[in-house]
């Protein structure tokens, strides 16, 4: 199993951000904002924001059109 700090190394492009992003927010989306599992999620989302963020708003502005 690949871990979260291998996928982060792969984001290569904006279609492997936007993939990753969709993976973690369809795992937060498990949880109940009271689990465990939410903040964790939330967290991973977080670095790979911070880690890309010009992706994160070319991301933002794609949902923004919609």
């Amino acid at each position: 199993m690949t871990t979260f700090t291998q996928q982060l190394k792969e984001v290569t492009c904006y279609e492997d951000f936007a993939r990753l992003y969709n993976s973690l927010l369809k795992e937060l989306f498990l949880y109940s904002p009271n689990q465990a599992g939410s903040q964790t999620f939330s967290e991973k989302l977080g670095v790979l924001c911070d880690t890309y963020p010009e992706y994160e708003k070319i991301y933002d502005a794609a949902w923004e059109g919609k």
